[in-house]
């Protein structure tokens, strides 16, 4: 397990892709991003090498788990190669209205959700549920 946590300093595009560009070359690996946002700073501005971990990862055994809290401003690729969506809620219209238009499933359209609640979406198989944490 390797974490990386960047310091202020390595908070830019640059640091970001150096780091990306790592996990492509070394392979078989598991990447979390836990918030895209930071990231991919707009639609046309993101870590090119963290595009080729998506649309090209499964062929060097990379998988990534992507979560943000503001679809509306990733990159079209970062949603588009999604399999599966883990939907907890979101409070703009807009993320949500996002990711309709990426599923076509206008139940993500529903804001509030009980708590504990989230979205599951399966891209491939077209299944979509509202699932619950348990928590004990």
């Amino acid at each position: 397990i390797i974490v990386y946590r960047p310091i202020f300093e390595e908070l830019e595009l640059d640091y970001y892709n150096e780091f990306y560009k790592w996990l492509y070359n070394r392979k078989d690996c598991v990447v979390i991003i836990d918030e895209a946002m930071q990231v991919c700073e707009s639609p046309k501005k993101y870590p090119q090498y963290l595009k080729g971990i998506l649309t090209r990862g499964r062929e060097y055994n990379i998988a990534a788990w992507v979560c943000t809290q503001r679809p509306k401003t990733l990159p079209l690729f970062l949603l588009s190669e999604a399999s599966k969506f883990f939907v907890f809620e979101l409070n703009l219209k807009d993320d949500r209205q996002r990711l309709v238009e990426i599923t076509g499933r206008e139940e993500f359209m529903e804001r509030e959700l009980c708590e504990y609640c989230f979205h599951y979406f399966d891209v491939k198989t077209n299944e979509y549920f509202v699932g619950r944490i348990v928590l004990d």
